[in-house]
């Protein structure tokens, strides 16, 4: 009998490529779509050894929860376009983590190397995503590159951190707390809106902010996918009410600076929806930032911070579950945690932070937020039952 050759390549839709002669005809991928996403969208056709795996004719397999079937093909018949060819799995180190993607906190791995990240595939918890994540939650890790902030910059110009540090002291110094504000931000970690949080309860602003995404309407679904395309909402609101700090709506923050009440604004993160950002420009503005975009633009003084992946944090999920995540490489250039940026600020301006790491301010905050009561600072591992499925592309 002649051997029976099948197509490569298959193209099954935007996010997946099937190889059919690696295809044992398991089936796991149709039971992933049906009982996972909830959608049917593979099949097998014809019989004997001309059996394939495909898609109902012109239709795609193309549903939030793709990627999931990539995880559980024993075979590596089915494989991502995101990572199919671009790095060998084996070379890869692997560091625990939090999907930033929304308001679920997926637990994640995100797949790295010589200070890259490559992937990011779902870690087994049973009380979040079991071993699950959605496709868009996989692409988080796309944004840790792009315009990177790796220095800090004073009116527009490269500078050190000491030039910057007495910038930001000379802006304080003639400021007032009642002209003065700061902008939590949902898209950071507990530690770095603690930090901030901090800044402003010793006086140093009396208006209080927290930014975000704007939500995305029909986004949620009854599986993981939220609305809130921000990780950590539940964790700026539990901050500021821990700390006695009102926070108000972006909106009031838009009529402060039509009005002109508003002259200095602390702003931590690059996420800023303001309809009136332009006006930014006409106060000091210090910006404390992962990219150079939004706000970073416009500030007087903006500070360069590490990204999600670059260092040690928490977020707290919609349920109100804190988790870890874990800095898998170093930040770019002259980059440190947007934390130890606000304690550096405290420390110029007068201030007595004291932290060393981001565990210290952890301590700090979970002693200060009763939302955050109980919450541990532990070392999460890898489930070994994974090991071998997210090892193929």
């Amino acid at each position: 009998m002649p051997k029976v050759h099948k197509a490569k390549a298959v193209d099954l839709g935007p996010t997946i490529v099937l190889d059919q002669e690696r295809c044992i005809l398991c089936t796991r991928c149709i039971r992933v779509c049906d009982e996972v996403a909830g959608e049917h969208q593979l099949e097998m056709a014809h019989r004997g050894d001309h059996e394939v795996l495909t898609t109902a004719p012109g239709a795609q397999l193309d549903n939030p929860y793709s990627l999931n079937t990539v995880d559980v093909c024993p075979v590596g018949a089915l494989t991502s376009k995101d990572f199919r060819f671009t790095m060998r799995a084996w070379e890869l180190s692997a560091t625990p983590t939090v999907c930033t993607g929304c308001a679920t906190g997926c637990n994640a791995e995100v797949h790295h190397k010589d200070g890259r990240a490559w992937r990011m595939v779902p870690r087994f918890n049973p009380a979040v995503n079991q071993y699950w994540m959605c496709d868009e939650g996989r692409f988080t890790y796309h944004e840790l590159r792009g315009e990177r902030l790796a220095a800090a910059v004073v009116d527009g110009l490269p500078a050190g951190w000491d030039r910057a540090l007495a910038r930001v002291a000379e802006v304080l110094a003639a400021s007032t707390p009642s002209t003065t504000g700061v902008v939590l931000s949902a898209t950071h970690g507990n530690e770095d809106n603690f930090a901030l949080a901090k800044l402003a309860q010793g006086g140093k602003a009396g208006h209080v902010f927290i930014s975000g995404r704007p939500a995305v309407p029909g986004r949620a679904d009854d599986r993981l996918r939220d609305a809130d395309v921000n990780a950590n909402t539940a964790g700026v609101r539990a901050i500021a009410q821990s700390l006695g700090l009102t926070a108000q709506p972006l909106a009031d923050l838009d009529a402060a600076l039509i009005a002109g009440t508003i002259k200095t604004l602390i702003v931590l993160g690059d996420v800023l929806p303001l309809t009136h950002l332009w006006k930014l420009k006409e106060i000091e503005l210090v910006v404390v930032a992962t990219h150079e975009r939004g706000p970073a633009k416009l500030a007087a003084v903006a500070l360069p911070a590490a990204a999600w992946a670059e260092t040690d944090s928490t977020s707290t999920n919609r349920a109100g579950l804190v988790q870890r995540l874990h800095a898998a490489f170093a930040p770019p250039g002259q980059a440190v945690p947007a934390w130890e940026a606000f304690a550096r600020i405290s420390a110029a301006t007068g201030g007595k932070a004291s932290w060393t790491s981001a565990r210290d301010v952890f301590k700090d905050m979970t002693s200060q937020v009763s939302a955050f009561a109980g919450a541990t600072w532990g070392r999460q591992v890898r489930p070994l039952a994974l090991r071998f499925a997210n090892s193929r592309g």
